[in-house]
Formats: structure tokens, sequence, C-alpha cells
């Protein structure tokens, strides 16, 4: 029997249960219970009253209702006395199931792990910050080095199976370096000398289209077509585009094309495609109505003036229109 200093309920004495089960506390007003399990039922039972008093319980759904409702408000009792140890988180589990998610108090669907269950956004960021800047302490290093010392964690010679370097590749593949690691990369890399043939396999892996695409895109080119038209066709990127057909690694293989001037338009005898109506409509719409700022007018203006002494300098006469402040030069 338990003396009345222990804090348990009335209802406790006399029913000292040492023996493993699964139980509940259930609140009487709205149905809502806890359930877990226990090789002691009894003691479990007393340290979770003792903790709902204390106002720390583990369980924050369950320590609210009871601050708010009161011990009087619920209920402990005995689902199932379990025999065998080795199935007493089967049962716990059992009995999670057989509960509606909106009538448990339990946060974790799991019987005894945490497996399933999500933190609060503001309880990540606490832990994020009582760990950012933790390092061990030297003392803890050096246990764990004598821990290990000694230890042979692989065999000699032993090497990961193709299966297995894919299955690590597949997993990091896509996922972004901290900065920190990024920045020991490229102090490790400055100076070193890189060899043709690790040069060829950067370039094997960087490569995004075969050899046949890009001599397509080359072939597409000599047509007449533009970059941003192939790209277009193909699927592929603008930059890759224009990469591949001048030969730029990774894809300095071939016939590249050499670099030119837009092909010049026989219309108009200048770079670049003609306008059309529509184009030409377009713009017209598009500054209709607005005003050019002050500090544009006046760049506009020197501009203007620098090119009439260019003009003039070399040996022509400009000539400024007072009615458009346009300039014609004549010779």
């Amino acid at each position: 029997m338990q003396s009345k200093s222990s804090k348990i309920p009335e209802y406790f004495y006399g029913r000292e249960l040492h023996f493993p089960g699964i139980y509940a506390i259930i609140c009487v007003q709205t149905g809502k219970r806890y359930i877990g399990s226990a090789v002691d039922v009894f003691n479990r039972w007393r340290g979770h009253f003792y903790h709902l008093e204390k106002g720390n319980h583990h369980c924050s759904h369950l320590q609210r209702s009871w601050s708010k409702r009161g011990q009087s408000a619920f209920l402990f009792t005995l689902l199932e006395q379990v025999d065998d140890l080795q199935n007493l988180r089967d049962r716990e589990q059992f009995h999670i199931d057989a509960v509606h998610v909106n009538s448990r108090y339990n946060a974790a669907p799991t019987a005894g792990s945490l497996l399933g269950f999500k933190q609060s956004p503001e309880v990540i960021e606490r832990m994020r910050v009582s760990a950012t800047g933790f390092r061990h302490s030297e003392e803890t290093k050096q246990r764990a080095r004598d821990r290990t010392k000694g230890v042979i964690t692989r065999p000699a010679g032993w090497t990961m199976t193709d299966e297995q370097k894919e299955k690590l590749s597949a997993a990091k593949r896509g996922k972004p370096l901290h900065p920190h690691f990024v920045e020991k990369a490229r102090i490790a890399a400055t100076g070193r000398a890189v060899s043709a043939e690790h040069r060829k396999r950067l370039a094997e892996f960087h490569r995004k289209h075969t050899v046949e695409e890009v001599e397509q895109m080359r072939a597409m080119y000599k047509q007449g077509l533009s970059c941003p038209e192939i790209a277009k066709i193909l699927g592929a990127e603008r930059k890759t585009v224009g990469r591949a057909i001048r030969g730029v690694s990774p894809y300095d293989y071939g016939e590249p094309v050499p670099a030119v001037t837009r092909r010049p338009n026989k219309a108009k005898g200048k770079p670049g495609k003609p306008w059309t109506d529509e184009m030409k409509a377009k713009s017209s719409a598009s500054h209709m109505g607005k005003t050019v700022p002050p500090e544009i007018r006046a760049k506009m203006s020197d501009g203007k003036f620098k090119s009439w002494e260019a003009k003039k300098a070399a040996g022509e006469r400009a000539i400024q229109d007072e009615r458009t402040g346009r300039f014609t030069s004549k010779h």
C-alpha cells in the first residue's frame, strides 16, 4: 500500500499492478486518451501522475488538457496485461491503431518511436540554435578514439561494388554542398595541375549533348537559323547551343563554326532582322504617353553633341534641323 505522500490518486490504493501491460490515461469529459506500455504499469502510472502535477509532462497535448481540467477529469485504466515482454510493443501499437488520431493524445503514431512525428517549426528552430557552434570537447574526442583504436571497420582490400557506388551517387546527386565545404574544396584545388585525361573526363561529365546533336546544331546554324531558333527547336539552352556551335569546351571537337557577327540583312544592309509592321506597332504602343526624364534628356543631348564634335573633327559639317532636333551631315 502506498502512502498519501506519494501523491497517487485514491483509486490507485490497493491496486499495485506490478506487471507488464498496456494502459490508458482517459479524459472522462472528452473521451480522448493517452495510450502507453510499461514493464511495471503501476510505477509508470506514478511517473505520469508526478510529471502531470509538476506541469512538465513530455506529452504537451496531455499536459495542457490536464492543466485545464484538473486531476479529477482523468482516469488511469489498464487495457491489457501482457505476459510476454516481446509482444509489449506490438500490443501497444494494436491499441493505438484502434483509436482515431483525433481521439488520442499520443503525438507519435508508432509505439515506442518518434517515427511519423513532426516537430513544430518553433521547436526545430530552438534545436538548430542550441546545436549551432557545438563542438565536442577534446576529452570526448579522445574517448571516441580510444574506443575505436585497433577496431577494423572494413577488411583490408575492401572496395564498394558498382551497385553500392551508384546508390551513394544517386543519394548525393543534386544536393548542394555547404559553403564551408565548397571553400575547402576550392582552396585544395588551387594551383593543382589537371591532367589531360582528367580534363577529358570532366568534359564528358558536363557534356549535355551527343556528338550527333552537336553536328546537327552546327548544320542548322550554317543553313541560316539563329542560336535561339535552334535552341527552341531542339529543346536546348541558348548558351549551350552557342558553345556547341563555336566548339567551346566541353564541345571542342569536330568542325566548329567560327563566331561571326549576325548575318547582314540584305534589305537594309545592317545587322539584324528588319522590323515588321507588327513589331513597329508594338514598340510605338509601348512608348506612347511616356515622358523622358530630365536626366535621360541630358544624356541624349550630350550624346548628340559628342557625335557632332566627332563628325566635325572628321571634316564633316553637321547641320542641326531646328524642327526635329536631328543631325544631318553634308560632305
